[in-house]
């Protein structure tokens, strides 16, 4: 199968799995238990087009009873990073175009034209700055909204309850990810992999969706992993949860309740953060707990 979907960074990183379809099925909460300390792990999708799903009374509970609450970033950290990445994504030469073949430009012009941004802006950007700005600006048309998502869900819970929210990553750190996870291809083949995700999109992550609905954390991971290079999955996954995991072990203090959030790829596979907590000795557990409705 052709890996260019999943393969635009933006989707992978800040996104996740989108919520697509009504009908609640099971959250993705795992509880790590130490004879004094519980963290609870989230997986979360960062975007939705749906208002109808809603956190558990038991995510809502754990969060209010956690010492401390983290999430992939925190609100304000995601609004420098627009600034962050378009100070380092715009350049003067050589122009898109030029590093494009004659119809790869004209179907990104012609998509870009679509979605309200000029052909000649996207002309001045890095691959990979074009890869976030039209893959935000599609999922916007969609009706797709990060304001519907579970992690805005989380920050306002916390916030209600006085709970401070942390962050795993900077926007410096996002930059990053993105720039290294683009390294590896030319600008012609990652842009036709920018134009077969917005494609299929549609298709692909409604199928997403339903193992998340359902819970399936192993057949989601199972469809990450597949539609990723072996060089993607280390920048986007392993080297970001190996991060994650060794800054929330050691901000733990020897008892109480502690919380993260982060997208639902993260939890899952060998070296997934559930994974290396359970290495680290933690006992592992799933919280079966039920997504209502919101009234």
């Amino acid at each position: 199968m052709a890996k260019g979907w999943v393969c635009n960074a933006f989707v992978a990183t800040v996104f996740a799995w989108v919520v697509l379809i009504p009908p609640a099925q099971s959250e993705l909460l795992f509880r790590a238990d130490w004879p004094e300390r519980t963290l609870w792990l989230l997986g979360t999708v960062k975007i939705s087009n749906q208002s109808n799903s809603a956190l558990s009374d038991l995510a809502k509970g754990a969060i209010v009873s956690s010492y401390r609450v983290w999430l992939e970033m925190t609100s304000d950290e995601l609004s420098r990073s627009s600034d962050v990445l378009f100070r380092a994504g715009l350049r003067d030469e050589p122009f898109l175009k030029e590093e494009l073949e004659p119809d790869t430009w004209a179907e990104l012009a012609a998509i870009t034209a679509r979605l309200g941004l000029a052909p000649s802006v996207i002309d001045r950007m890095d691959p990979w700055l074009v890869d976030y700005v039209v893959t935000l600006l599609a999922l916007r048309a969609e009706g797709f909204d990060t304001r519907l998502g579970v992690d805005h869900q989380v920050t306002r819970h916390a916030v209600m309850h006085h709970r401070d929210i942390e962050g795993l990553e900077r926007a410096e750190d996002l930059l990053q990810v993105l720039q290294e996870a683009h390294v590896e291809k030319e600008p012609e083949a990652r842009i036709q992999a920018l134009l077969d995700s917005v494609r299929q999109a549609p298709r692909l992550l409604t199928e997403m969706e339903i193992f998340w609905r359902n819970g399936d954390l192993n057949s989601l991971n199972y469809r990450v992993r597949e539609s990723l290079t072996e060089y993607d999955q280390h920048i986007l996954l392993v080297e970001r949860n190996q991060r994650w995991y060794r800054s929330v072990l050691g901000a733990m203090g020897a008892e109480g309740e502690y919380f993260v959030a982060v997208g639902a790829e993260h939890l899952a596979g060998d070296q997934g953060l559930l994974a290396l907590f359970e290495r680290q000795g933690a006992t592992i557990s799933r919280a079966e707990a039920m997504l209502h409705q919101v009234e």
